[in-house]
């Protein structure tokens, strides 16, 4: 949570002794005495993973963010996922720190291997899911490796030529985003809250 407290929240948190970030598991206890619906954190609004904070925000001095803006007519959902399969392997990226404890593999009915656990679903399940896992591979193949090819500087191939990549961005913006009222607008927005992976 210190990325967000350098940008003006506040936690009163700690990760419990339960969580385990490796396998995707998440825990939080309250650090003091707290009364039913009071706040144990609070996260500026330009400190949530968004579209307004990312990609509108970053596309004056970004190519990637610059060309997602012209792209939103995909959807925020898409254009989000593509920003995250960027930015969660960039270093240098000014998000990483907030990137950094999410999973670093899928773990959503969207990577499951349905030739081990079939049996274990029923067919209507299996079906859906079948049908779901294609539909965001067919996805992926609609964008690329044409953006790449279309737009170098902002899809390199080396990122976004990687559907495990997209696979893994995908299942973490399903997992993990919410939706949030914009304070100035009242509109609903849906982004991920740094350091409150706890849904």
């Amino acid at each position: 949570f210190a990325w967000v407290r350098a940008r003006g929240g506040w936690c009163a948190l700690t990760a419990s002794s339960a969580s385990s970030p490796e396998g995707g598991l998440r825990g939080a206890s309250a650090t003091e005495d707290a009364r039913a619906g009071e706040a144990l954190a609070v996260v500026p609004w330009d400190a949530l993973i968004g579209v307004e904070q990312t990609i509108v925000a970053g596309s004056s001095h970004s190519a990637l963010c610059a060309t997602l803006n012209q792209l939103r007519g995909l959807g925020d959902h898409v254009v989000m996922v593509i920003w995250l399969a960027a930015t969660m392997g960039d270093a240098a990226s000014p998000w990483a720190r907030a990137l950094a404890s999410l999973p670093k593999t899928p773990s959503t009915s969207l990577a499951w291997n349905l030739t081990e656990i079939g049996g274990f679903l029923s067919p209507e399940r299996a079906v859906s899911i079948r049908m779901y896992q294609e539909s965001v591979r067919t996805q992926y193949d609609a964008l690329f490796p044409a953006l790449c090819h279309q737009v170098p500087d902002a899809f390199p191939l080396a990122i976004f030529g990687d559907y495990a990549r997209f696979l893994l961005a995908y299942d973490i913006w399903t997992s993990y985003a919410m939706k949030v009222q914009d304070p100035e607008t009242d509109a609903l927005a849906e982004v991920i809250v740094p350091g409150v992976y706890l849904c």
